[in-house]
């Protein structure tokens, strides 16, 4: 919900900023064209956050495999890899 939201408010942002600045003004707005341009940023908004989970994933993962070498070597306990775990597990 939160990276449809934010995809969301990217294609507003760019039709807006396509609107006042080179359209001139909201109440010149040819509304297909608006709906259109929405609906192409929305698409690269959707990209773009797309990208952006996959390399939080691949962070996260990456993350949870030095915790696990940690605990193995005896560097942290079990306690405290299952604390860490559960907070980069909240991050995907």
């Amino acid at each position: 919900m939160s990276a449809m939201s934010g995809a969301s408010t990217y294609a507003v942002g760019q039709v807006a900023k396509s609107v006042f600045g080179s359209q001139g003004g909201i109440i010149d707005v040819d509304m297909q064209w608006a709906k259109d341009a929405y609906a192409e940023a929305l698409d690269r908004g959707k990209e773009f956050v797309s990208r952006v989970e996959k390399d939080n994933s691949k962070d996260v993962y990456e993350s949870l495999d030095k915790l696990g070498k940690l605990r193995e070597q005896g560097v942290i306990t079990d306690e405290e890899f299952e604390a860490q775990k559960q907070k980069l597990l909240e991050r995907v």
